[in-house]
């Protein structure tokens, strides 16, 4: 009473003989072999026009997406650099005036002021247990421009005198 399965022979050799014939082929399919199928489809529905069209369609469009990726790779890379170049040069004019403001800072406060100066041209021409006076007078003299110094310029921190 139920339905009646046809062998599977009969349903496999239909079917290769309807396609065989409804392609226009005369040739069986092929079988498990995937070159041979690839083969089968090659000869099969490659003489179309529609395949021609549509592979030409594709292929355009992979080449015009390829070359819109690379405009954009392009534009960030270049945005990048100019953004990192531009970060370079601020930190560079930012080091650079704090280092002109220090030595500002050192010549008017420390070398401009005639007193460090005669100490110093003292201990050039003294002996050595004069040069030791003379570098406790410097320490001393100094000493509260060098704390002020320290305040200020919180960067110049390691700038520092040995004190024994």
């Amino acid at each position: 009473m139920g339905i009646k399965r046809a062998k599977k022979t009969d349903l496999r050799g239909t079917s290769h003989v309807s396609h065989a014939v409804s392609s226009g082929h005369d040739a069986m399919l092929p079988d498990r072999n995937p070159f041979k199928w690839l083969w089968y489809f090659f000869r099969t529905y490659i003489h179309k026009p529609f395949f021609y069209i549509s592979f030409t369609v594709y292929l355009l469009l992979a080449l015009f997406s390829n070359y819109l990726l690379d405009q954009t790779y392009n534009e960030k890379k270049s945005i990048y650099l100019s953004t990192q170049a531009q970060l370079a040069e601020h930190s560079f004019n930012v080091l650079y005036k704090s280092y002109c403001n220090l030595a500002r800072y050192i010549y008017y406060e420390i070398i401009g002021r005639g007193d460090v100066l005669d100490l110093f041209d003292r201990a050039w021409e003294a002996d050595p247990n004069t040069r030791d006076q003379l570098r406790t007078q410097l320490m001393w003299k100094l000493n509260t421009t060098y704390r002020h110094f320290l305040q200020k310029n919180s960067i110049f921190r390691k700038w520092h005198f040995f004190e024994k």
